[in-house]
């Protein structure tokens, strides 16, 4: 963290790694550099896949940016 940019990489126990996003890891990130006083607003918070803008407002955390699709499936159920 460093003023306000946050460079986040997010691992996920049980097997599954490092993982391309996180919202919930950046907006706690980002609310505990506020808490702290290293981080100020609006920040950037770069992830694998893209960036977000992170912000607050009257007390709430306001969070912004893309979405990348990452994978498709199929579903079957009887």
């Amino acid at each position: 963290m460093r003023g306000n940019t946050i460079n986040l990489s997010v691992y996920e126990r049980g097997g599954v790694g490092l993982i391309f996003a996180c919202e919930s890891g950046a907006c706690a990130t980002f609310a505990a550099g506020l808490k702290v006083g290293i981080i100020k607003y609006p920040c950037e918070v770069n992830l694998e896949h893209g960036t977000m803008t992170m912000a607050k407002e009257n007390g709430d955390i306001i969070m912004q940016g893309g979405a990348t699709l990452v994978s498709t499936g199929d579903y079957f159920y009887e």
